[in-house]
């Protein structure tokens, strides 16, 4: 994983904006907070992130929205997405699946567990790209 990694966080909660920055820098990485997933769309057309944690409750759109319009456009359908949410259903689980998400954790999480699924995808993403 190189300091040049970009995780994107969608979460519209400022507290949990705020502690997901300070648990994914740990890993040296750059973490933009953006609690809006239209802003995250429109910044999509400009920058890439390696890797995006995202919230399903969101407003504007559900992260499901937002997701289904990442994994639309050819450019970013490729960007590797965790799901960070407070529902824990099996049908949210599949459509994850369906959807390629990399990751489903649900909150409240524990911050080692995301700092090492992060650090795994973005390890991967090196040795694939």
């Amino acid at each position: 994983m190189s300091a040049r990694d970009v995780v994107w966080c969608v979460e519209d909660e400022p507290d949990i904006g705020l502690l997901l920055s300070r648990v994914l820098e740990n890993l040296s990485v750059d973490v933009v907070h953006i609690h809006d997933p239209q802003i995250a769309l429109d910044k999509m057309a400009t920058e890439r992130p390696d890797l995006i944690v995202l919230d399903l409750m969101l407003p504007s759109m559900t992260g499901w929205d937002f997701l289904e319009q990442v994994r639309e456009n050819e450019a970013w359908r490729e960007i590797p997405v965790v799901i960070l949410s407070v529902r824990s259903g099996g049908a949210d689980r599949q459509r994850a699946s369906e959807l390629k998400v990399a990751h489903y954790m649900t909150k409240p999480f524990v911050p080692t567990e995301l700092q090492r699924v992060v650090r795994e995808i973005l390890d991967l993403n090196e040795r694939e790209g």
